[in-house]
């Protein structure tokens, strides 16, 4: 117990309570596909602050960068502040396509491919693999925000970008969709060459999340309590889904065409 609280109120593990990241790194190998140690894992105190810290490593000020159109505006907001040009990455059904990208020549690029936000568009395999020989050519940096990656209904279940292109994405989720925005719990699986640089920047930075909360975190992860709460979560979204196209195909019957997402 005294070894736990001395722990739970120094600064020993900055990056992430070794806990938790070696219960995270358990979880995306096996939901996700994302194979990483837990040495590469950085949890930060939400999700724009894993932004931040991706923006602020890969690129300098005035640098490109890409986000999906249309697309999440904190993502814009987050590479901005970190003085980088913000340029269109066009979105279709098939997802982000940087064949025609505003600015090919940009250093970093965020995208939603499993749960396209706010389409709901999931990346096509060979998108996929054309942003990541992008990223690969330009030497650039893809931070995938594994949107809603949790929450899937029909179809088969589309593994993370990640996979993928493991030495050029950042695969980053967080607990604000499964359990409380409040929290402030976002964490990062970084390729082996930004680790070190990206644990600088998040010292640097003082973006480290709050200890007490990832405790507990890791104990509804390690227990299987994380598991039934996202099972029982993903229920109920699915069931308010049906329940609210079956409510505009009443209202609204020949009037508009729904389109009725895989999950989120």
């Amino acid at each position: 117990r005294g070894s736990h609280g001395r722990r739970l109120t120094g600064g020993a593990e900055f990056f992430g309570l070794e806990r938790l990241r070696a219960a995270l790194a358990e979880r995306l190998r096996a939901d996700r596909g994302v194979v990483v140690p837990p040495e590469r894992l950085l949890v930060v105190n939400g999700t724009q602050s894993a932004l931040l810290l991706a923006a602020m490593t890969a690129a300098r000020p005035g640098d490109g960068a890409l986000v999906e159109s249309p697309g999440y505006g904190g993502a814009r907001l987050a590479f901005a502040a970190a003085g980088l040009r913000v340029s269109d990455l066009p979105v279709d059904r098939a997802g982000a396509d940087i064949s025609r990208a505003a600015d090919p020549g940009a250093r970093i690029a965020f995208v939603t491919p499993s749960n396209q936000y706010p389409t709901t568009a999931r990346m096509t395999l060979p998108r996929r693999q054309a942003l990541v020989d992008w990223a690969r050519r330009a030497g650039a940096l893809v931070v995938e925000d594994d949107c809603d990656g949790e929450f899937h209904w029909r179809g088969g279940r589309i593994g993370a970008l990640q996979a993928t292109g493991p030495d050029v994405v950042v695969h980053m989720a967080s607990a604000e969709k499964t359990l409380a925005i409040g929290l402030r719990l976002a964490w990062l699986a970084v390729p082996e060459p930004w680790v070190e640089p990206m644990r600088r920047a998040h010292r640097n930075l003082g973006l480290g999340a709050n200890l007490h909360a990832q405790a507990a975190l890791a104990e509804l992860m390690e227990g299987g309590a994380w598991r039934a709460h996202l099972r029982r979560i993903a229920r109920s979204y699915q069931e308010r889904e049906a329940l609210l196209a079956a409510a505009l195909t009443r209202r609204l019957g020949r009037r508009a065409r729904l389109r009725r997402p895989d999950g989120g």
